[in-house]
């Protein structure tokens, strides 16, 4: 997938463990995604079958979005809907930051 971003580029969505990419929950359905987590831990069953079921449900709850930042411009560009993006702007005259990427481990 290419997204637009207003500053002319595009953001590529094309792999894994990107740097500009993160995936975001609110905070509203924090508790349900622990919860889904703890009944798929507790009740997913001895057999690999049983295991991936599981992990399906936790994969189809749907309560992840999707963000992306441009590392020249630094806007944040949010999944808002299936059809939306939001952008955000950093103030101006502030530095670009690298707010999706690994805090420094």
């Amino acid at each position: 997938m290419k997204i637009q971003c207003p500053c002319g580029h595009e953001v590529s969505d094309g792999g894994d463990a990107l740097p500009n990419k993160a995936h975001f929950i609110a905070d509203q359905e924090w508790d349900a995604f622990w919860d889904a987590v703890d009944a798929a831990v507790e009740r997913s069953g001895p057999s690999p079958r049983a295991r991936e079921a599981a992990v399906m449900r936790l994969r189809g709850l749907g309560l992840f979005r999707q963000a992306w930042q441009r590392s020249q411009c630094g806007r944040l560009l949010l999944d808002d809907t299936p059809t939306t993006v939001r952008v955000f702007t950093p103030e101006p005259g502030e530095e670009s930051a690298r707010v999706l990427g690994r805090r420094g481990r």
